[in-house]
């Protein structure tokens, strides 16, 4: 698509606005969440790492 097909570039006076400011946190979460959120993933990652370790260990059962 050229500038000749896009009636918005071609029209004298209309001006670039930019989009509206959106916040990084979204409504309603506070930044306590946002600082939990890894905290918490990586305790579940380390959780089953260590389950892994253990389903390693056993020995197969037939």
């Amino acid at each position: 698509m050229s500038e000749k097909d896009d009636p918005e570039a071609t029209e004298p006076g209309k001006a670039h606005r930019p989009k509206p400011h959106e916040p990084f946190v979204p409504p309603g979460e506070s930044t306590r969440e946002l600082r939990e959120m890894p905290r918490r993933r990586r305790e579940a990652e380390e959780k089953l790492q260590h389950q892994l370790l253990e389903a390693n260990d056993k020995p197969a059962e037939n």
